[in-house]
């Protein structure tokens, strides 16, 4: 008679299995201090009594006041909210923090913000700042709560930069509340600027100068764009020219490439070889055609009227 074949735990591969798992349970154990069924004191800070003790450690071992068994229908939260009855109501109210928390956020639990067995005096309330839509980066992750959260109204906090740095703006609101437009969180300086944002992009040897440069005085708005601001026109244009420089002149080179505006064929370059003297004796703001016509209306045909 065949004998029955041993379960699989009973077997010597099950067996030394057990062991072996036994062995790294104990050993996590006695490393991590018993944390894996011990986390950690309760906090001991004392407040109003809620549900008959001070503070948390006065529960004692009662684990269960907090903590629900797996096969249950109840959940963490559901215990907190049995001694903090006011969590509970706010709960309800949607323009209370807790109860705009829960609108905005159906994942979050007590424990996601109020944390315990982190010991005796350890703080109650750890906020992660990323579960809300301003999340802190740079220099503000290490600002205080209070420094924003003023008498410790966390509701309708404004999130604009004007309200916590006015009294940092050193340009007198000249360029408005929005500091983020140029600045960063993680520095004050340097600050960045794009100029294309203002209205007047910085092209071709502009983008070289220094802000200061053009704003004189550290005044930074309404100022004027026109060339002859910055660039004087220069004495051999007599003022024939007026002062739109761009007509001739670009952002990359001063040297001039003028196409004659109509007339000339198009170019006084290609008419017959005359320079700029010949048609503009006097100045460049009237013309002339006698010096190689017998009238200032040498009519269509080639040979300009008999001149």
């Amino acid at each position: 008679m065949e004998k029955s074949p041993p379960l699989g735990c009973f077997t010597a591969s099950g067996l030394i299995g057990t062991v072996l798992t036994l062995l790294i349970v104990s050993g996590l154990f006695f490393i991590n201090q018993g944390i894996l069924f011990s986390p950690g004191e309760l906090n001991a800070q004392s407040g109003s009594p809620l549900g008959g003790v001070p503070s948390h450690a006065a529960t004692g071992g009662q684990c269960n006041l907090c903590h629900v068994p797996f096969w249950s229908t109840a959940s963490m939260s559901s215990r907190c909210i049995a001694c903090h009855t006011d969590v509970a109501a706010q709960w309800q109210d949607p323009t209370s923090l807790h109860g705009a928390l829960g609108l905005t956020n159906s994942l979050l639990a007590c424990r996601t913000c109020h944390p315990d067995h982190r010991g005796a005096t350890a703080s109650l309330t750890i906020v992660d700042h990323n579960l809300f839509t301003f999340k802190l980066t740079g220099a503000h992750v290490n600002v205080p709560c209070t420094s924003c959260h003023i008498n410790n109204v966390y509701k309708g906090t404004p999130a604009d930069c004007n309200s916590c740095h006015a009294k940092q703006d050193a340009h007198s609101g000249q360029f408005g509340t929005n500091c983020g437009s140029c600045h960063s969180t993680s520095a004050w300086k340097p600050a960045s600027f794009d100029h294309s944002s203002s209205g007047f992009p910085l092209t071709g040897k502009h983008a070289s100068l220094t802000c200061a440069q053009c704003h004189t005085g550290k005044v930074y708005t309404k100022l004027s764009t026109d060339c002859v601001t910055c660039h004087p026109e220069p004495s051999v244009h007599a003022g024939e020219f007026g002062t739109n420089c761009v007509q001739c002149h670009t952002t990359s080179n001063w040297n001039a490439t003028f196409n004659h505006p109509g007339g000339c064929d198009g170019n006084c370059a290609n008419h017959r070889g005359a320079t700029c003297a010949d048609c503009h004796p006097v100045n460049y703001s009237t013309a002339v055609c006698t010096k190689c016509h017998d009238s200032n209306n040498p009519g269509s045909d080639r040979n300009g009227g008999g001149g």
